[in-house]
């Protein structure tokens, strides 16, 4: 059995990587440049050659260095339409790094476990308001009340009432629920080999997180970042049960709800991106 990684060494491994894709994105960048210059080079004479095509002149090295460029042009068609997908999946990884920095932060808060580190460098990764509007959008197109339920979270965190983070908090967490319920059916999650009762009391029930795990195994095609979901939302919520039990016991800590607020934020945003990829 191979030995489970320190949390520093799964962070230096993944500085380590970013570093490396960063590095041969720049040196593809280059690459790609000077191939564009190479074409753009002989444009005018190929542009001029026009004539003679049109006119069907018949030339040896003319048709020859024409089936060059046909070549050359359907290697680059291929390579575009490759880095597309690939693309689109590092704009995916890349995405989920505000998440992380998110649930850093709220780790490093919620924590009972007493470790001396000052969140705020981590902050300032934190999911923004910026683009809330857009995501409304998206959520709406699943379901308008859905959509509505999530452009209230920042008009009520903007709020002036003392009550307006946790109040923004609940609807983040309401808006969570409510984007599984848009995507699951519970008889479907019932039918699954590895569902079974969570609650002894109701056995008839479906638990958050087997619909969570249901809609990333329908939904999500790649199994890595189904992985990420999936843990992100078992954090998530053990962060907001933990926030609960706080509350109950005392009043509210500003810090720590902000900081599973921006988690859920991010996550939901995941989520939901994940889903239109499909």
């Amino acid at each position: 059995m191979s030995k489970q990684r320190l949390p520093s060494e799964i962070v230096e491994d993944t500085e380590r990587r970013l570093n490396a894709i960063q590095q041969k994105f720049a040196s593809a960048s280059e690459q790609t440049g000077y191939a564009k210059k190479a074409v753009s080079s002989g444009k005018p004479y190929w542009k001029s050659a026009d004539r003679a095509f049109n006119e069907g002149a018949a030339d040896e090295i003319l048709a020859s260095g024409y089936r060059i460029l046909e070549s050359f042009n359907e290697q680059v068609r291929y390579l575009d339409e490759q880095s597309e997908c690939f693309i689109s999946q590092v704009y995916s990884v890349m995405g989920t790094a505000s998440f992380i920095a998110n649930a850093t932060s709220s780790t490093a808060t919620v924590s009972g476990y007493p470790i001396d580190f000052d969140p705020e460098p981590v902050r300032k990764f934190r999911c923004t308001f910026d683009t809330h509007d857009e995501y409304t959008g998206k959520f709406s197109q699943l379901d308008p009340s859905l959509g509505q339920t999530y452009r209230a979270i920042k008009s009520t965190y903007l709020g002036s009432t003392v009550e307006s983070l946790r109040q923004a908090l609940f609807l983040t967490r309401q808006t969570y629920d409510h984007f599984f319920d848009a995507l699951v059916d519970d008889e479907e999650v019932k039918k699954q080999s590895w569902w079974s009762p969570d609650n002894t009391k109701k056995p008839d029930t479906v638990s958050r997180l087997q619909r969570i795990r249901y809609a990333a195994e329908k939904y999500v095609k790649d199994p890595r970042q189904r992985k990420v979901l999936i843990d992100g939302a078992q954090h998530m919520n053990d962060v907001y049960q933990k926030l609960q039990k706080l509350h109950k016991r005392g009043p509210l800590d500003e810090e720590k709800d902000k900081d599973a607020l921006f988690e859920m934020l991010s996550l939901l945003r995941i989520w939901v991106d994940a889903i239109k990829e499909e």
